[in-house]
């Protein structure tokens, strides 16, 4: 899992018990993106301090399922300031489209 902007990556079973991708093991039965993301949904968790490097970051999870049934997690934490770098260009981005359909219409 090199080609990826996700800092680090884990794979969390039913209990809550997560193992990353420096082969730390860490328990988030208790942080709401694993909640979310057992009952069958896709996560974004709010910004929140690491438990494995203590930055700020935002965690992305999906379940994991077997025959319709979430078997567990799988997540990543992504650095706060380039998810606001990327928002940031990708409202740029749109920006420059509009203003290019006002002058289109003109």
């Amino acid at each position: 899992m090199n080609n990826t902007d996700l800092n680090r990556k884990a794979i969390i079973d039913p209990n809550g018990n997560a193992l990353y991708d420096n082969e730390v093991i860490k328990n988030v039965a208790h942080r709401r993106y694993f909640k979310e993301s057992m009952q069958g949904n896709q996560s974004l968790s709010d910004p929140l301090e690491s438990s494995v490097d203590q930055k700020t970051r935002v965690i992305l999870c999906v379940p994991i399922f077997r025959v319709r049934q979430v078997i567990g997690v799988v997540g990543g934490s992504y650095n706060v300031i380039k998810l606001a770098i990327c928002c940031f260009m990708i409202c740029l981005r749109n920006k420059e489209k509009v203003l290019l359909s006002i002058k289109m219409e003109i």
